[in-house]
């Protein structure tokens, strides 16, 4: 059985659009397959809870990531590095998407421009409704190999640092320790509600002092910490080698 639709793509119902999501051949409207996937994509993006995105999905539910995806739909092409990629997959546009947004924060940081966080849609788990949350500002600093071993060393004790999207010291403390280091060794837990992926209830079963606050083996460090500091309450100078 075919579900033949005579409206727009627009005007379908959610419901209906779950119904696609479970079986794509039902829908048989005069879109291209581009279009058609893109509006899956996104309705799929508006039904995923917030704690179910990860750091690293969570770039691709900003409103200028969609645009971005518009553009490159309308060119059939993407950069990526020095290649130019035809008919990309999405992994392939969230590689080229996170080179634009450092490329965006690094000419704002150029013009001495503030930082910016970045909206995004998601499903409340509390209300269950499609609501507004935040990603913190893009991470431009580039870690060196001191805040590398740093970082491996923070990963290995189960370190913990808290903040929120909104706190320039937060910012400071990841621009410290650099992006590198930030994507692959920090555990960072979003305290404030209107964070996306938050996790505010258990902020405050720690009950953390302030932003940003490390625990390191269990013991609260508040404030933004310089590398050397980090080194010191974390026992790296301790470490065996």
């Amino acid at each position: 059985m075919r579900l033949v639709l005579s409206s727009p793509a627009e005007a379908l119902t959610l419901d209906t659009v779950k119904k696609v999501i479970a079986d794509p051949s039902l829908l048989a409207i005069p879109l291209d397959s581009a279009k058609v996937e893109a509006m899956l994509v996104k309705y799929r993006r508006l039904g995923t809870p917030i704690g179910q995105v990860s750091p690293a999905e969570a770039a691709t539910y900003t409103a200028e990531y969609e645009k971005f995806v518009e553009a490159v739909s309308k060119s059939g092409k993407v950069k990526i590095g020095d290649a130019v990629v035809e008919n990309p997959t999405e992994a392939q546009l969230l590689e080229a998407w996170k080179t634009e947004e450092l490329r965006r924060a690094l000419e704002r940081e150029q013009k001495g421009q503030e930082a910016l966080t970045r909206p995004v849609k998601l499903l409340s788990e509390k209300s269950n409704k499609v609501e507004e949350y935040y990603l913190p500002p893009v991470v431009t600093k580039t870690s060196s190999a001191e805040a590398e071993e740093l970082g491996k060393h923070l990963q290995a004790i189960g370190a913990t640092m808290y903040g929120s999207y909104w706190c320039s010291h937060c910012y400071g403390q990841k621009q410290a320790l650099g992006r590198e280091v930030v994507d692959k060794y920090v555990t960072y837990v979003e305290c404030d509600k209107k964070g996306a992926y938050n996790k505010r209830d258990f902020c405050k079963e720690r009950k953390v002092p302030g932003f940003p606050t490390w625990e390191i083996n269990g013991e609260l460090f508040p404030g933004e910490k310089g590398i050397a500091e980090l080194k010191a309450i974390s026992g790296f100078d301790k470490k065996a080698n």
